[in-house]
């Protein structure tokens, strides 16, 4: 693999690593608020179809699909250190 390309793997895994950070605490606070309104069955199922969701959208979602392919290596390039502002 080459230095380009390992570059791009990790932009990918860390966007994907934080998405699942970012979502991480919200979980517990839906199955409870589920489980007080739902019986076990209903909010398992209710879950399932969340997750279900959630990955049909993100398969979907192009920028998500495109992170790391090697034609958005350009436009996902990060300057750093970042220019200071003129003026």
């Amino acid at each position: 693999m080459r230095t380009v390309a390992k570059v791009a793997a990790g932009r990918m895994n860390a966007v994907l690593s934080l998405s699942g950070v970012v979502v991480a605490p919200i979980g517990p606070v839906v199955a409870g608020a589920l489980l007080s309104t739902l019986n076990v069955n209903l909010a398992m199922g209710s879950f399932a179809v969340l997750f279900i969701i959630g990955a049909v959208v993100f398969t979907l979602f192009k920028p998500i699909r495109n992170i790391g392919k090697p034609e958005t290596w350009e436009q996902d390039l990060v300057e750093w250190p970042p220019r200071a502002a003129d003026g």
